[in-house]
């Protein structure tokens, strides 16, 4: 005698679905937490003086799902005379932008010091935003613990 299967299968999937989405929203949150808390450690580290503030206004991420705009960020920032960071944001998402883009069946959340000169401040023993990056594993190890 055949087996037959009597479970409503739409049903079924559509509880999967479900599923996959409350799984989606989880994550992005995670991403969108940790995005946003290495860009405020960044902004916030003193290690150099900024003085157009467009680099530390360059300092920002973006979150895509799926090819997706999820959320952004990037403020002025600084306290230097020379300037009001615009040219900072704008480069700094530009960026962070074309990162993005590279991924675009996936979600992806990218953080940036979008000025050209980010590297030779860094270069120069001056932290713009690899320290903070560095802590970016633990950082959404624990955003995801706590969306779970």
């Amino acid at each position: 005698m055949p087996i037959k299967c009597t479970t409503d299968m739409s049903k079924l999937f559509a509880k999967i679905d479900t599923r996959i989405d409350a799984a989606r929203e989880n994550f992005q949150e995670a991403f969108q937490k940790t995005c946003l808390e290495i860009t405020n450690l960044a902004k916030s580290t003193n290690t150099y003086k900024d003085q157009t503030n467009n680099l530390r206004s360059s300092i920002g991420f973006i979150v895509y799902d799926k090819g997706e705009l999820v959320n952004e960020m990037f403020t002025k920032a600084g306290i230097g005379a020379e300037g009001d960071g615009s040219k900072g944001i704008n480069q700094g998402k530009q960026i962070a932008e074309q990162a993005a883009k590279k991924y675009p069946n996936a979600l992806v959340g990218v953080i940036v010091a979008g000025m050209e000169y980010a590297l030779k401040v860094e270069a120069k023993g001056y932290d713009v935003l690899t320290g903070s990056c560095i802590q970016a594993k633990t950082i959404l190890e624990k955003n995801l613990k706590l969306t779970e």
